[in-house]
């Protein structure tokens, strides 16, 4: 090799490895990021539980004005082992989503004459069917 290429190529390594210098009064920059100090292990520390908010109490069913007991009335979803005011059914259906259904009614045919009196016979087509309805 030439002794110029050499001395180019020390000159070169020379430089290299050697510090940058900085300027008066600022802190050399670091190329490497510093993370924050780390006070207690992340892997023994619990999560927080998440707040939930306090469930109301379930109240009975209050019956309507008028009525001292909760049997469940004309058109009202049928009680407690299918329990229904006095002359009525507990009717069974499927509601327009297939959900099973049932309700307290009075059954009848659209010719009949079963329907009390102020009531008559009308088709609930996605409820319970042929029933007895007020006429108003």
């Amino acid at each position: 090799m030439k002794p110029a290429a050499l001395a180019l190529m020390a000159a070169l390594s020379c430089g290299h490895n050697a510090p940058t210098p900085t300027p008066q009064g600022e802190p050399p920059i670091s190329n490497t990021p510093s993370a924050p100090p780390v006070t207690q292990d992340p892997t023994t520390t619990e999560a927080a539980p998440i707040p939930r908010p306090e469930e109301p109490p379930i109240k009975p069913p209050t019956p309507p004005e008028g009525r001292p007991d909760p049997v469940p009335a004309q058109g009202e979803p049928c009680g407690l082992a299918d329990a229904c005011g006095p002359g009525l059914t507990c009717v069974h259906y499927r509601g327009v989503g297939g959900n099973p259904l049932a309700s307290c009614e009075i059954p009848c045919r659209k010719k009949s004459k079963k329907c009390p009196h102020g009531q008559r016979c009308v088709v609930i087509v996605d409820g319970p069917g042929s029933v007895c309805r007020s006429k108003e």
